[in-house]
């Protein structure tokens, strides 16, 4: 949901007025999160989107504690029900001497 796990108990900390944990979360839900896809979303908006996410949780999971446990290379693909399936951004590991025109 965009929140850490921790906010229930921080919120249990902090609650004055008598409100359930629940209820506080609840409102959380509905007014601190922002809706990132929409129905008719443009196809290069979606890759964006996705290349956003995906450098967010490697970032993310760089600064973390410990070894870690997303990174690397990144390929991305669309599929879209014209084209079908269609790289975006893919890495390309290959014999040279198999592939010499790629070279020139």
């Amino acid at each position: 949901m965009g929140f850490s796990p921790i906010v229930a108990q921080i919120l249990s900390n902090v609650t004055s007025r008598g409100e359930s944990v629940g209820q506080l979360l609840g409102v959380l839900r509905q007014q601190a999160t922002a809706p990132l896809i929409q129905p008719a979303m443009p196809i290069q908006d979606a890759i964006d989107l996705a290349r956003f996410l995906v450098d967010t949780s490697i970032t993310f999971a760089r600064f973390m504690p410990g070894a870690p446990t997303v990174g690397g290379p990144v390929e991305l693909a669309a599929i879209t029900k014209h084209e079908g399936f269609k790289w975006v951004s893919r890495k390309h590991y290959w014999n040279i001497e198999y592939n010499r025109e790629t070279l020139q």
